[in-house]
């Protein structure tokens, strides 16, 4: 004798469910059959409106960011002119520790004068490259100020001095 697919009862027919489960399958399957039916509904006017209003904020908005932070970039004389004084004075510091370098290596100081490619200095390989100012482009020039060596920029400018 055939048997009920869902509950295992003993049942008369082919439909494969007793007359209890064949109920509860039909009206699980009406149920499911009345859910409402959503239909795709187009964008109406004003909603287009208001995507393009947010775009076009959201647009400015980054403008705004990119050109307060390119107005920030310091680009006046007096932040280039402080830059290049203290790029001159690191020069000079270097310059300073290579003639003491060579001091204490040779037991006599460098000629005085341009530090140039014929200056002991780049000669023996205690600087590496001619330094110029980055203001005026000379050269540095070592100076024998009462017995004690030292490193001078003559360009004069304001910070360009040890």
């Amino acid at each position: 004798m055939p048997v009920c697919l869902n509950c295992g009862k003993e049942i008369e027919g082919k439909t494969g469910l007793c007359a209890d489960c064949e109920k509860a399958t039909k009206d699980r399957a009406a149920e499911m059959l009345d859910l409402p039916v959503t239909k795709w509904k187009r964008p109406r006017y004003h909603d287009r409106l208001w995507l393009f209003l947010f775009t076009l904020i959201f647009v400015a908005v980054v403008v705004f960011v990119v050109v307060a932070l390119i107005s920030m970039v310091p680009t006046s004389k007096k932040f280039v002119s402080q830059t290049q004084a203290d790029i001159c004075h690191k020069n000079l510091t270097q310059l300073l520790k290579a003639v003491d370098n060579y001091n204490k290596q040779t037991h006599q100081y460098p000629s005085t004068g341009h530090i140039n490619k014929a200056n002991p200095l780049m000669v023996d390989g205690y600087v590496n490259a001619v330094p110029h100012c980055p203001s005026t482009g000379h050269e540095y020039i070592i100076k024998d100020v009462n017995g004690k060596y030292t490193v001078v920029c003559d360009s004069g400018l304001p910070g360009h001095t040890l």
